[in-house]
């Protein structure tokens, strides 16, 4: 199936669905969201879409409210869900008594109590889906060891080995020092200029070197541009209808496709240089990463979450000891910029191998970076790479 997860909500609630939504695609929960998912201006009517996704979801997850309470349009929702005897988790967003069609449906199933903090309850919500889904949760990552100051008679400040240093410190004991160290480093870097952009060894297996910012910006910190994938400018609405190869909807791919089901196959699966926007926009041999040489990076690197004047991101230092900065920028959907100053989402040149409407990136946060596969439509952050 298409999705795993239906979300089922009220558009007042959005923001915190976002969240929720954002939560579970960190952990491979695929999602479907309408306000997302349904393209605008589309040929075929809303409540079409929402068969659809429903047909093509193996779950549905209700976002429950005073607004849930109050809205009709839901009420149809859960009850195909009902009929087609899908799981539904209800996630409590609030103390609110279940009434009308709600209160049949909803009452007597899977339910969380999700108030007043429901950003707390985010790792048993993905728990409660992944035991419906029938599918083991992601292991957490093992805590840091306690961090000692001093090592063999040496403090921080005296040992100029700062991969080794990474390796043992937990990333909220040196902050001030990372900062301070990383702003010295990429003051005075000695990386070669192409094209009139640095280009970082980091002492990466292949020999890649990866951009010391992003396409569209001029320090490491800065965001720079937002693009969909094979897009190689910015526009101000993100979304099925404006994007560049289909033809308004996520099954109408005119480029970059491998499956009949989602358009026109050519079995493109990598950027061409003409839509690759680190190619297009830099010249040269800089070109967008695939997603193998994403995972290099994060599997050959060490990372720690830290801020760069302000700008929240990862510190991403190279076997070699030399590093980037990498800034959660969010992505663009809409007219919208989501999940800034959290969470960092960058493309690659690589089509996701399970579904030709979406292609594979770099994701991170606090405490994880990992590849995720997003909509082509959504407008992302690249950091380009060279030979």
């Amino acid at each position: 199936m298409k999705y795993d997860v239906f979300i089922s909500y009220s558009s007042h609630d959005q923001k915190i669905v976002e969240a929720m939504c954002a939560y579970l695609e960190q952990r491979h929960i695929r999602c479907f969201v309408a306000y997302r998912d349904i393209p605008k201006g589309g040929t075929l009517p809303w409540a079409e879409h929402i068969v659809n996704a429903l047909d093509e979801s193996r779950m549905m997850l209700v976002a429950f409210s005073e607004n849930f309470n109050a809205s009709v349009q839901v009420n149809r929702e859960i009850e195909i869900a009902s009929e087609d005897k899908k799981p539904i988790l209800t996630f409590r967003l609030s103390n609110a008594a279940f009434t009308g069609a709600k209160k049949y449906y909803l009452k007597n199933i899977n339910w969380l109590d999700a108030f007043p903090a429901p950003e707390k309850v985010f790792d048993d919500m993905y728990k409660q889906v992944c035991l419906l889904l029938e599918m083991e949760p992601e292991p957490k990552k093992e805590p840091e060891e306690p961090f000692d100051a001093k090592e063999e008679g040496k403090t921080i400040d005296e040992d100029n080995n700062l991969l080794e240093l990474l390796k043992k410190v937990p990333t909220d004991k040196i902050h001030e020092l990372i900062k301070q160290r990383l702003a010295n480093s990429l003051s005075k870097t000695d990386a070669p200029a192409l094209n009139g952009h640095e280009a970082v060894d980091l002492g990466l297996p292949s020999g890649l070197k990866w951009a010391s910012c992003n396409v569209g910006a001029t320090k490491p910190e800065e965001y720079g541009g937002y693009y969909a994938w094979g897009e190689t400018e910015e526009k101000s609405d993100y979304d099925w209808d404006t994007y560049k190869y289909c033809n308004g909807s996520y099954d109408s791919m005119t480029k970059y496709c491998a499956d009949s089901s989602y358009g026109t196959v050519d079995n493109k699966t990598t950027l061409e240089a003409s839509d690759d926007v680190a190619s297009v926009k830099w010249g040269g041999n800089w070109r967008m990463p695939t997603r193998a040489e994403q995972d290099e990076l994060r599997n050959s690197c060490t990372w720690t979450w830290t801020t760069l004047n302000g700008v929240n991101g990862y510190h991403v230092t190279g076997p070699n000891g030399n590093s980037i900065f990498l800034p959660a920028a969010g992505y663009r959907y809409g007219t919208e910029v989501s999940t800034w100053p959290s969470y960092g989402y960058y493309w690659s040149s690589s089509l996701y191998n399970s579904g030709s409407d979406y292609a594979y990136r770099l994701r991170f946060g606090s405490g994880y970076y990992d590849w995720g596969f997003y909509s082509r439509g959504y407008g992302c952050t690249v950091r380009p790479v060279c030979e």
